[in-house]
């Protein structure tokens, strides 16, 4: 063997080795670009294997508030009435505050029940509003504490105390007149069902 022959011999061998490596490499370079296409095209197939199932619902209270408690009124705690707005209050006799002097106190009594509906306390609230004119600066208080739990079934009286004007109806004879007449005032209880 001559020494060309070797080194012809040598730099095909060398030449084989370098271009193995190259196709190594590019075969290590193609898997990995596979890998990577493949596990983002798993991951994309993973992504469209999933679903959802979703629900909602509605609903209606069992019906009107007056379908499932009541708040009565009665004048003499025998004779109840459903007054649910002031259109239909309860009126109290006349008698009861006819013919009052300047600065005179007169009270009487009012009674509330809770009709039981459904079983249901009530959390009874007061609002009192004077009424304009004749009985304008009249003071109205009464015995009821705000907040006042009425059960199921029960009633209660309420002591409602009315004075009327001093001084505007002695400065003005014409309002204190015998025939003189007017509104004193609106008493109105409001029951909140409480959950037991």
């Amino acid at each position: 063997m001559t020494a060309q022959t070797t080194n012809a011999t040598t730099a095909t061998v060398a030449d084989e080795r370098e271009e193995r490596r190259r196709k190594r490499a590019a075969i290590v370079k193609f898997s990995l670009a596979g890998a990577a296409v493949l596990g983002i095209g798993a991951a994309a197939t993973s992504a469209t294997w999933t679903d959802d199932a979703w629900f909602s619902a509605a609903g209606s209270a069992a019906g009107d508030s007056e379908d499932f408690i009541e708040l009565r009124a009665s004048v003499d705690g025998g004779t109840w009435h459903d007054a649910d707005t002031g259109t239909v209050a309860v009126p109290l006799p006349a008698a009861v505050f006819a013919e009052m002097f300047p600065g005179e106190t007169r009270t009487t009594t009012v009674h509330i029940q809770n009709e039981d509906l459904n079983g249901i306390d009530l959390a009874v609230t007061e609002e009192i509003t004077v009424a304009d004119g004749l009985f304008a600066g009249a003071i109205v208080t009464t015995d009821f504490t705000n907040g006042t739990v009425v059960g199921a079934g029960d009633d209660m009286d309420i002591a409602v105390t009315v004075t009327a004007p001093r001084d505007a109806w002695i400065d003005n004879p014409s309002l204190g007149s015998e025939a003189a007449e007017g509104d004193i005032a609106t008493l109105r209880y409001t029951g909140t069902a409480i959950s037991g």
